[in-house]
């Protein structure tokens, strides 16, 4: 057990921060109008990976049991930016090439504002 726990503490540092990185909004490759909800599931796996060491009383990186501690943030994060999702290509969706159109300054003010999120996680 404390050579797998080894390898893994050696591992998770790296995975959290490229997992972090990664935008929680993306362009969707299929239909560039719409978007897609781009949360990593991996976080879920590395907060359950956290709960299991500290089950067996590991001690787990600070950064590591951090995340872990902020789980239902992330949590609600995860859901509302699939709300947000949702939402937004719903709208997309129901509008004619002659309505894209119409409403494209109403579009890029909607796009300014999840720009954030197809950039960074927030």
């Amino acid at each position: 057990t404390q050579k797998i726990f080894d390898e893994w503490v050696e591992n998770v540092h790296e995975d959290l921060l490229n997992l972090l990185a990664v935008p929680l909004i993306a362009r969707s490759i299929k239909n560039r109008n719409l978007i897609v909800n781009n949360f990593d599931r991996n976080i879920l796996k590395v907060m359950q990976e956290v709960r299991f060491w500290e089950q067996l009383k590991m001690e787990v990186p600070r950064h590591a049991h951090d995340v872990y501690f902020h789980r239902e943030e992330f949590r609600r994060l995860r859901e509302n930016v699939s709300i947000l999702v949702r939402s937004y290509n719903k709208i997309m969706a129901s509008l004619s090439s002659d309505e894209l159109g119409l409403f494209k300054d109403r579009i890029l003010a909607m796009d300014k504002k999840i720009q954030p999120g197809l950039t960074k996680i927030v």
